[in-house]
């Protein structure tokens, strides 16, 4: 009897709340974080009950489809004439990619998830797709009911949506994503880097793009005042129909977590950071709440 109280004193002492959170803490109108382990989810804020807008998160379920599709990542392809100044003229970001110059799936990957760079998801789109992105908008689709992402669907590879639709999905949705998209190769590697450098070419030209990784929770830039010493990395997204999106994958002696925030309003002054903020007060939280295999 005294060896269970004491066995139960110390599955107490190890689960006690120390750090308190509550969804009036939270800006995003979505929020979740998950022990990736065993998939328990440690908060959940929902504030919308269905499907959102999710931006350039959109390019997660983009890698998974390429992945899929592409085993050899140093296969050059080349840029469509007319894609970058598609993509200029709605606003998109992008990763410096040059029409007519040739890159490595590889390459337009890190272009795709560091800097977030519209134009290498689509060129990879085009390219998978024999020319017709919608191509592979359908099998992102099928891959999101293969995954059981029951609540979400794609209309780009890129996140910018149409005129009448966007891409949407639900933070329980783009977890089962993000556990995927982790184990796949190279995406660790790629969502960890803090600049890269792409290589473009085109008959005996060679140029250059340096980009940086959009989530500052990770790398160590001037002035990181969100840096997040155990960040992995992530995504983010950002649109005025979604608002400031972001996901982060943080590793702490050992225990991994996911943290997911949809919905912050896109605009400057005081909700400028606040998707930053949010995804730093949750990984708190799941790191200091909660322990692994007590």
């Amino acid at each position: 009897k005294i060896y269970f109280l004491f066995l139960v004193s110390i599955i107490t002492l190890f689960n006690l709340n120390v750090y308190a959170l509550d969804n009036t803490d939270i800006h995003s109108n979505e929020a979740m974080v998950v022990r990736m382990s065993d998939d328990s989810v440690l908060f959940h804020k929902n504030t919308n009950n269905g499907m959102v807008p999710i931006a350039s998160l959109t390019k997660l379920m983009t890698y998974a489809v390429v992945i899929d599709n592409m085993p050899n990542l140093s296969e050059q392809i080349v840029v469509p004439d007319g894609l970058v100044t598609y993509m200029k003229s709605r606003g998109a970001s992008r990763a410096g990619l040059v029409e007519g110059y040739s890159y490595s799936a590889l390459d337009l990957l890190y272009g795709m998830m560091v800097p977030s760079g519209c134009d290498a998801a689509e060129a990879l789109a085009i390219h998978i797709g024999n020319g017709d992105s919608s191509v592979f908008v359908n099998m992102m689709n099928q891959k999101a009911l293969e995954l059981g992402m029951n609540n979400t669907y794609y209309v780009d590879s890129y996140g910018i949506g149409t005129a009448t639709e966007d891409n949407m999905s639900t933070e329980e949705d783009l977890y089962k994503l993000i556990k995927y998209v982790y184990n796949l190769p190279y995406f660790k590697q790629i969502i960890s880097t803090e600049y890269y450098d792409i290589l473009g070419y085109k008959d005996n030209n060679s140029i250059t793009s340096t980009v940086r990784n959009t989530n500052y929770l990770m790398g160590d830039y001037d002035g990181d005042d969100y840096y997040y010493p155990y960040s992995i990395g992530g995504k983010t997204g950002n649109l005025d129909v979604a608002g400031k999106c972001l996901i982060t994958i943080a590793n702490k002696n050992g225990v991994e977590i996911v943290a997911i925030t949809l919905g912050v309003p896109y605009e400057s002054g005081s909700n400028y950071d606040y998707n930053l903020r949010d995804n730093i007060l949750l990984l708190d939280y799941g790191f200091n709440n909660y322990t692994e295999n007590i």
